[in-house]
């Protein structure tokens, strides 16, 4: 399994109970390296974004990708040190991670036809649409304005969308899987799986 280089955040002196309230010993100096934290994942992000922005689907996410990740900068304290939202970033990016790397394989499969090969970039962009939807639940969960909601609600919505977008992962993973399945099983009657192996980094 591809092992993703995104960074978690683990936050420093929280306690979270009923009322989830945090205690920050420099609330200053933390904020100054929650920001740095951030830009350097959003920088991690951006980067995959830029392989799909060609796409019509992806482009839109792109967009509402990057205010959020900018948003994040300035939410309330309680909510921005929230573990929740730095899991639910890394998730973001390994859906992208995902459809970016193994589009480029399907693309240059040989057992795939061009028109099947646009069936499979148009399942990634309706799934990459919902990806989405989610940013925009969480970014709605983690703005400091907009709604009347305490840091607990704030907090329950941000669990909420963590667990969609954990699920939306298993989905994207099963969507990419299932198309390596039909070309190793094309290749098995070609009998060259290995080719097939070493192209989607399954060779041993």
């Amino acid at each position: 399994m591809k092992k993703y280089v995104l960074i978690l955040i683990f936050l420093i002196g929280f306690n979270l109970n009923s009322t989830a309230q945090f205690v920050v010993a420099d609330p200053t100096a933390f904020s100054q390296r929650a920001i740095q934290q951030i830009t350097n994942i959003t920088e991690q992000i951006q980067q995959k974004y830029e392989l799909v922005r060609q796409f019509k689907e992806t482009n839109k996410i792109y967009t509402q990708g990057k205010e959020w990740y900018d948003g994040l900068k300035r939410v309330n304290q309680t909510v921005a040190e929230y573990q929740k939202i730095y899991e639910t970033l890394q998730l973001t990016g390994e859906i992208v991670d995902l459809y970016a790397t193994n589009i480029q394989r399907f693309r240059i499969d040989q057992n795939f036809s061009p028109r099947e090969v646009d069936y499979i970039t148009e399942g990634y962009g309706k799934l990459l649409k919902e990806s989405s939807r989610l940013v925009d639940d969480l970014n709605l969960g983690a703005k400091s304005t907009g709604l009347s909601l305490t840091d607990k609600e704030r907090l329950d919505m941000i669990n909420t969308t963590y667990e969609k977008v954990r699920e939306h992962k298993a989905l994207v993973q099963y969507f990419t899987n299932k198309n390596i399945s039909v070309s190793y099983l094309r290749a098995k009657k070609k009998n060259n799986t290995q080719g097939v192996m070493r192209l989607y980094g399954l060779a041993q």
